[in-house]
């Protein structure tokens, strides 16, 4: 396929793929295939089980969550005309309770929800000094990370943590939300965070706003409605996070469920042209 693209020439703009033509590098039109399979192969994980992952989450805690559900239809429904309407732009943009409830789902399900290790670089004895964190002194080639999972499970920024309450980052009182903006990193912070990230956010935003459109949902009604939830503790007999939607930490999250149940809105609203 990169092939064929590629002999389609500059302007044949089909997806990302347009983007090879940057990696030209001769007058002889020659071009690293091995760079560009690397690059695609990274963008369909970064780009597609991120965002699926995320769907997951948000779609299972609005289940669980009458309130926040009803909330966010109310948004959509009342910020949009129909369908058509709803696309990239201040009107997307200006839905500041879906922003959260995607917020909130990526804090507490992060897509990548392990550490992003970076080795300590070895510098030259002339110049070096010595990385110092809490303390402690670092030693040059120690890999050191924070685990985003954790990071957005700490009471100290996020009271409650395992509680899906998208009004955390709609509190109004500017500290607190500054507060927990620093700690909020599912994309990673800094130089190293991820450039997808408005992209992820248009996407995200779209398709729920979408869904939610055109559909009602609720929980499937019998066990499979069950799908998501924590095994450690219904196996257990607890309650205690049951209402959480479980990942499994491979890089990029492995998880399964929900199973809901979709009902059209029927003819009461304008459909897609």
């Amino acid at each position: 396929m990169i092939r064929s693209r590629l002999a389609e020439g500059p302007n044949m703009k089909h997806n990302l793929f347009f983007m090879t033509d940057t990696l030209r590098v001769s007058d002889n039109d020659e071009v690293f295939i091995e760079e560009i399979r690397s690059e695609a192969t990274f963008l369909l994980s970064a780009g597609s089980d991120t965002i699926s992952t995320c769907l997951s989450a948000l779609f299972f805690y609005l289940s669980r969550n009458a309130d926040c559900y009803r909330k966010v239809t109310a948004e959509i429904r009342s910020k949009f005309t129909s369908s058509d309407s709803i696309r990239g732009g201040p009107c997307l943009s200006d839905c500041s309770y879906l922003r959260a409830c995607i917020d909130e789902a990526l804090r507490m399900s992060p897509p990548i929800a392990g550490t992003l290790w970076r080795e300590l670089a070895v510098e030259s004895k002339r110049d070096s000094v010595p990385l110092v964190i809490d303390g402690h002194i670092i030693p040059p080639g120690t890999y050191v990370g924070v685990n985003i999972y954790s990071l957005h499970h700490n009471e100290r920024y996020f009271p409650d943590p395992f509680t899906f309450k998208p009004e955390r980052f709609l509190s109004g009182d500017v500290q607190d939300e500054k507060q927990s903006r620093k700690a909020f990193a599912p994309f990673s912070l800094g130089a190293r965070g991820c450039m997808g990230r408005s992209m992820a956010y248009l996407e995200l935003s779209l398709i729920v706003a979408k869904v939610l459109w055109h559909f009602d949902f609720t929980r499937a009604p019998d066990e499979t409605g069950r799908l998501g939830e924590s095994e450690y503790w219904k196996l257990r007999g607890k309650g205690e996070r049951i209402d959480e939607y479980q990942t499994n930490d491979i890089f990029g999250a492995i998880h399964q469920g929900p199973c809901l149940v979709f009902k059209s809105r029927g003819e009461g609203f304008v459909a897609s042209t």
